[in-house]
């Protein structure tokens, strides 16, 4: 069994409108919807194996401070191919991950992210895809199982969504 965490960066500031997007850092809201997510994985036990993270200021803000509270040590990877990528970038990120690692997270960027969740899970009706559908929001988790054990092997249509987690319910 492999899983996927799906966590779109938390919520960015636009208070410098001078920055590049890729510069942009986590507003206010943003830094607590961090802590929301990480108290959850935190008290869930839900710490994934390896985290590739963008290398964009947002989505590493992101990470490091759910970090804080889960306290991943090791295996946390940033790139700069997960600023803004498609459904492409992902499954090719998760491919190549070595088979040892049972779990997985991707931070990243909508509408990416967005889109590689539906794509990738295959109930079509299921009432977290549909809430998915409707709006992944900024800090929005997906976590999905797959009945496989080789990374490599990950498929469009395969995934079975466990949970979709959106900081403001928590």
């Amino acid at each position: 069994m492999k899983t996927i965490f799906l966590l779109r960066h938390a919520k960015s500031s636009w208070d410098d409108v001078s920055l590049d997007d890729f510069d942009r850092p986590l507003s206010t809201r943003g830094i607590k919807s961090c802590k929301k997510i990480g108290k959850y994985l935190k008290k869930n036990k839900l710490i994934p194996d390896i985290v590739y993270c963008s290398s964009a200021i947002r989505a590493k803000q992101t990470w490091e401070l759910v970090n804080r509270i889960v306290e991943k040590k090791k295996n946390v990877v940033y790139k700069n191919k997960l600023y803004m990528a498609n459904s492409s970038d992902f499954i090719d990120v998760i491919r190549k991950t070595d088979n040892n690692f049972h779990s997985l997270m991707l931070v990243s960027h909508n509408p990416g992210m967005e889109i590689f969740a539906r794509e990738i899970s295959k109930n079509k009706t299921d009432k977290h895809y549909e809430s998915i559908d409707l709006k992944y929001p900024t800090g929005g988790l997906v976590i999905i199982r797959f009945n496989l054990n080789i990374w490599s092997k990950i498929k469009y249509e395969t995934g079975d969504i466990c949970e979709f987690i959106k900081p403001r319910d928590l």
